[in-house]
């Protein structure tokens, strides 16, 4: 939390975007999170909304 740095594996910190902030007790995390972190794929659609795909 407040720091852009993640660690994946025990190797290096990876930097993304931006940190992860708290709003009204919900974390939100940068979309490249998903893909740089977890390996996972974010997708935006037309109508603004993005999905999560393994």
């Amino acid at each position: 939390m407040d720091e852009n740095r993640y660690f994946v594996n025990k190797t290096a910190p990876v930097a993304l975007s931006e940190a992860p902030i708290i709003v009204n007790d919900t974390m939100y995390v940068p979309v490249d999170f998903f893909d740089g972190i977890l390996g996972l794929r974010a997708v935006g659609t037309a109508s603004g909304f993005f999905g999560i795909s393994g």
